[in-house]
């Protein structure tokens, strides 16, 4: 199934027929600016082997690390995505493609990421956990990592790492 998601920004104009036509779609999700309830709506409803078709990547954030994080709850649900500016499609050649952009999003959230550190020491120990945390989390999700193993290799408290996964989850 096809599964259009647009954010509709205040000073567009919007033609919701022309748009489900355009991106061959067989449901549409719509979000004001401002809003992602359609988009999580979206995340609920997909299915395995359906494909999420955006015109742009920035229709669902411009910030990397919230696409990131999409992109890695499509992936987990073997869903596809397609972005028509970008023409971007995973659905050819999943692992490989989405694997691509997930390292390259992470690469660049990592540089956001560190760039709110002070000294360099602080810069790659941020990185290096950040980094740790992301690879640790996939084997956690996955049911390869238990929670305490999780947060015995992280060295954190149940509560640091409850905090640390809603915060991954929901950026």
């Amino acid at each position: 199934m096809r599964l259009a998601y647009k954010k509709i920004r205040n000073d567009t104009d919007f033609d919701l027929k022309e748009f489900k036509e355009r991106l061959e779609a067989d449901r549409t999700f719509i979000d004001e600016e401002g809003s992602d309830e359609q988009l999580m709506e979206l995340l609920r409803f997909g299915m395995e082997d359906d494909v999420m078709v955006v015109e742009s990547l920035n229709d669902i954030s411009a910030v990397n690390k919230k696409v990131m994080n999409i992109l890695q709850n499509l992936a987990m649900k073997n869903m596809y995505i397609e972005a028509r500016k970008e023409n971007l499609s995973t659905a050819s050649d999943t692992g490989n493609v989405m694997n691509f952009i997930l390292s390259m999003m992470g690469h660049l959230d990592g540089k956001e990421e560190i760039n709110y550190t002070n000294t360099p020491e602080e810069k790659h120990e941020d990185a290096d956990k950040e980094g740790l945390f992301k690879q640790l989390y996939h084997q956690y999700k996955s049911g390869h990592l238990s929670p305490v193993a999780f947060r015995k290799k992280l060295h954190v408290s149940k509560e640091e790492l409850e905090r640390m996964i809603d915060e991954y989850e929901n950026y």
